[in-house]
């Protein structure tokens, strides 16, 4: 079992395809509220295709301290669309902004990110008609731990995902060992995996075959999930490979 980033995640959603839409321009709104403890100045509203790396349409609004409740409404025009898309929202604690166009960037320490309708799996909408009370909740759990790098290692890749459905937000970018913390995170089952330059692990298990689940309750911060990729760069002896070292 390896889980998907998120980029691959929304592109891969062809079991929900619709018939195309009368075109039209239609309105999503509701309310962002987030219950957490970092302060941000601006947060980001966004309808996400699902069908490539883009943005349909998205609200740059003021943020503040917590608690903060936001409407937003964002129009859009929804000819040729017939994909379902994610609403998403993303508080910028650590001001480094937002690409309206790219999932090839990362989520950094300080991010936090959520979709309606404040689950650990989003649920996608389809651009049909208009839809208003689109309510929901960015996520207030934590998971930190410790990384220890294999020798030459420099960087890697750490996300989170939800058991069982693998779904997973963009992943942290890593460049040095010692502690991370991934901040934003729904209350349920989430599985923790690294992809390094040696190859990937997971949270409770190197292979990735049975990861350890980590359940969390809303606003739960949980320590001590550890991951060491010293055991990546460990290559298995074999008679095979020792007639190859030796020849």
């Amino acid at each position: 079992m390896q889980p998907n980033f998120l980029k691959y995640a929304i592109c891969g959603l062809t079991m929900l395809m619709a018939s195309p839409v009368t075109a039209a321009t239609v309105e999503f709104s509701g309310t962002v509220t987030y219950m957490g403890s970092y302060t941000a100045d601006s947060i980001y509203v966004a309808v996400v295709n699902t069908a490539g790396p883009t943005t349909i349409g998205y609200q740059a609004l003021p943020a503040g301290t917590p608690p903060l409740s936001i409407p937003f409404s964002i129009n859009f025009d929804n000819a040729g669309r017939i994909a379902p898309v994610l609403l998403a929202a993303f508080l910028d604690v650590d001001h480094s902004g937002f690409a309206p166009d790219s999932l090839d960037g990362a989520v950094t320490n300080g991010d936090v990110l959520g979709w309606y309708d404040g689950n650990p799996d989003p649920a996608f909408l389809h651009v049909d008609v208009s839809r208003i009370g689109l309510d929901f909740a960015l996520p207030t759990a934590e998971i930190h731990g410790n990384i220890v790098f294999a020798i030459g290692q420099t960087s890697a890749d750490i996300e989170a995902f939800s058991i069982p459905n693998d779904w997973s937000r963009p992943a942290l970018k890593i460049h040095s060992p010692g502690p991370y913390a991934i901040i934003g995170l729904y209350a349920g089952s989430w599985g923790v995996h690294g992809a390094g330059p040696y190859g990937d692990l997971c949270y409770g298990d190197p292979a990735c075959s049975s990861p350890t689940v980590v359940n969390l309750a809303a606003g739960e911060v949980r320590t001590g999930i550890d991951l060491d990729f010293r055991v990546t760069a460990v290559v298995p002896t074999s008679w095979g490979r020792i007639k190859e070292l030796y020849r």
